[in-house]
């Protein structure tokens, strides 16, 4: 597994960690794990750090359905998803541009306190 998750709830939100070569498929079982936290715990904020590994992506098709898989769930649709990116770095703007415009509400940070600091504003 090139994933890991967990809950920091002195933060009050689910922390999912890629590391090395992630597929979306990995992608796609961390955000369904993270569901489950999320529908646990009630928080409402996701923090996924991609700082230490590189996404492959197939198709166009493949990134379309993971878009959906993003903004068709109504607990994530409800959260805020900031993806923690190293310098330069970013996770997919082509998902996420089909994400947000299904209403998905997710940000790039390459610092983790500007993250914390957006959680915590009402934006």
């Amino acid at each position: 597994m090139s994933y890991s998750i967990a809950v920091d709830d002195q933060q009050t939100l689910v922390v999912v960690k890629y590391a090395g070569t992630v597929t979306l498929e990995e992608r796609a079982r961390g955000v369904n794990e993270s569901v489950v936290l999320l529908n646990s715990t009630g928080y409402r904020n996701v923090l996924v750090d991609l700082s230490a590994s590189t996404v492959v992506f197939r198709s166009d098709e493949e990134q379309s359905n993971f878009a959906t898989l993003l903004s068709g769930n109504e607990v994530l649709r409800e959260c805020k998803t900031a993806y923690l990116t190293g310098h330069g770095g970013h996770s997919n703007d082509y998902i996420e541009m089909l994400a947000y415009i299904r209403h998905f509400k997710c940000r790039h940070f390459t610092d983790i306190e500007a993250a914390y600091q957006w959680f915590r504003c009402g934006e």
